[in-house]
């Protein structure tokens, strides 16, 4: 009973997830089940190792069915590339009995989840309205929004950040609806 319970509740915990915080579940569920993979290569449990090397590939797969080519243009290009070579070395960890190529997945997916995280904390700072008082033609305090520009800049910032780090093979690009890359 406990154990459909949890399931229940992960459930309802990926539905209710906005798009963003879908990716970062993919790559904590990619990365766990590499390290339990690892561990059960190290014990020479090699049904355990391939049961959650297959999970891994899934998340994996998850991760490459959600980029968006249109909007994410060379980003989306260099998940695309990244996430099939990480699809690649899972096939040989499985055949070869390799925990370095397991180790090797798990650190870069662990560096994509760390700039994916930064780029959601970046992506909640600007959706928030800035809060900065000045005073309207009146004369009396007005709260000013965010212009156009400075959001537009804000976004550009933010993209040249990311796209750099996927150039050093760290990170993907906008979190949004269907990982809008």
């Amino acid at each position: 009973m406990v154990k459909s319970g949890v399931q229940a509740y992960m459930k309802t915990n990926v539905l209710t997830s906005d798009p963003g915080r879908l990716v970062l579940m993919c790559y904590e569920g990619a990365i766990d089940n590499l390290k339990i993979a690892d561990k059960k290569l190290a014990q020479r449990d090699y049904d355990g190792k391939s049961k959650s090397l297959a999970k891994a590939r899934d998340f994996i797969e998850e991760l490459l069915f959600a980029l968006n080519f249109e909007r994410g243009g060379a980003i989306a290009r260099n998940l695309d590339s990244l996430y099939n070579y990480m699809l690649r070395r899972i096939i040989h960890a499985d055949l070869r009995k390799d925990s370095d190529a397991i180790r090797e997945i798990t650190s870069m997916l662990s560096e994509l989840k760390e700039a994916w995280e930064t780029a959601l904390l970046n992506q909640n700072k600007t959706m928030q309205p800035r809060s900065v008082m000045r005073v309207n033609s009146n004369g009396h305090p007005a709260r000013n929004q965010a212009t156009e520009s400075e959001v537009f800049d804000e976004r550009e910032r933010q993209e040249a950040a990311i796209h750099q780090g996927i150039q050093r093979g760290r990170g993907p690009a906008d979190p949004g609806a269907r990982v809008q890359l």
